[in-house]
């Protein structure tokens, strides 16, 4: 590594000078810096030589690094292994004589070890209190529903701007845990009168402004669901009384389909109107999916 500074700090040069003049000066200032360091001085004179013969233009050429399309084997170290290598090139031309495997592996995978659990891996943390082990727990991350602001007047007058919500029947507090608004899909609601706090457990798979703004259609319609209806009341507005917290997100990622995340909704909407208490007579929701 000693060896390597001359030359790595004579190649630096290289690469920066864009003049051979300027390249010497600074050769020269690097050399008797390094001869005060006692650096031996053929050793130098060495190294700035192999730096001197090298294209500069080739220096400056960002080397991009190639992309292996060797696939790794990995395997948790242990020094109990047999050689796992030669088994593999053993007993590969098994896999070869398949030809999707051919066609996958195109070249033999190669062994990787990854690292064995640590007696602190086994273990855990390392604090103690009153004589026992104290181990970390992770915090959940809290959210937050808000109204979007885009569309004032409508469903933003509606959305509450909250990172909790409350059963009315158990009074029991629950914390929100994903940021979602009024444009979310795949979310779960829930529906509050305030004048009689009465809820309602819904779900939407558009986007949560659609779901509302289809509620708000149904409250004069003959085939509405209950906690629709509910705002033909007497005393009862909609557009005054009716309060929505979208409580959870569900994520949509490339490996679930359509299919699974609807069904997901379904009974995440069972599991909160059980929690919540919301089925009738406690609340609006008429039967689990």
């Amino acid at each position: 590594m000693k060896k390597s500074i001359p030359y790595s700090q004579a190649l630096r040069i290289k690469r920066i000078c864009t003049s051979t003049e300027e390249y010497k000066t600074h050769c020269t200032a690097l050399r008797q810096q390094l001869v005060e360091k006692r650096y031996n001085a053929n050793l130098i004179k060495e190294q700035i030589e192999r730096v001197d013969c090298l294209d500069r233009e080739l220096l400056i050429i960002e080397n991009k690094p190639k992309k292996s399309k060797i696939i790794p084997l990995s395997v948790t170290y242990n020094k109990n292994l047999p050689n796992i290598k030669s088994i593999l090139d053993k007993h590969w031309h098994i896999l070869k004589s398949n030809d999707q495997h051919e066609q996958i592996f195109k070249e033999n995978p190669i062994i990787a070890f990854r690292k064995n659990k640590s007696l602190k891996d086994i273990i855990g943390g390392n604090t103690i209190e009153e004589n026992k082990r104290k181990l970390k727990v992770k915090k959940k991350t809290t959210g937050k529903c808000s109204p979007c602001f885009s569309n004032k007047g409508l469903c933003c007058n509606h959305i509450l701007n909250t990172s909790t919500f409350q059963s009315s029947q158990t009074k029991e507090t629950f914390n929100i845990y994903h940021h979602v608004n009024c444009k979310s899909k795949y979310v779960i609601y829930l529906l509050q009168c305030n004048l009689c706090n009465c809820q309602y457990i819904g779900k939407s798979e558009t986007p949560f402004n659609i779901r509302l703004n289809n509620h708000r259609k149904d409250v004069s319609s003959i085939n509405a669901i209950p906690a629709c209806k509910h705002f033909n009341k007497p005393a009862h507005n909609f557009n005054t009384h009716a309060k929505f917290t979208i409580i959870e997100k569900l994520e949509k990622t490339v490996n679930v389909n359509k299919e699974t995340l609807t069904k997901r909704l379904k009974q995440r909407e069972n599991f909160w109107i059980k929690r919540l208490k919301t089925l009738t007579p406690n609340g609006l929701n008429q039967e689990l999916n």
